[in-house]
């Protein structure tokens, strides 16, 4: 686990400014997701309500940039559109929480 994520590091550190920005960021519809490197912090901020793939798609976009950077912690601001949706919280306990405690998030 730990050589894939150093290698997907080595990889990102590769890359140029211009790629890495557009590597660490997704403007979706429903949300959009960045890399805030200085803070160490993936930045999760909804736009309006969202439900299974435009719920997933962004969460999982900031679970794979979790994967890639140790030590980065996720912020949400969810004052724009989250809604509980039960599949979506299912979807959450059985998949992105347990993704999530493989990485070194401790916060959130």
């Amino acid at each position: 686990m730990f050589a894939k994520r150093a290698a997907a590091k080595e990889a990102y550190d590769a890359l140029s400014d211009e790629e890495k920005t557009r590597y660490a960021k997704r403007n979706l519809e429903y949300a959009t997701v960045k890399l805030l490197e200085q803070e160490n912090v993936v930045f999760l901020q909804w736009k309006k309500p969202a439900y299974l793939e435009n719920y997933r798609q962004p969460t999982s976009f900031a679970l794979q940039l979790l994967q890639e950077h140790p030590g980065t912690d996720f912020v949400v601001d969810a004052r724009n559109g989250f809604e509980d949706d039960a599949r979506d919280v299912e979807w959450g306990f059985r998949y992105l929480l347990p993704e999530m405690s493989k990485t070194s998030c401790r916060f959130v």
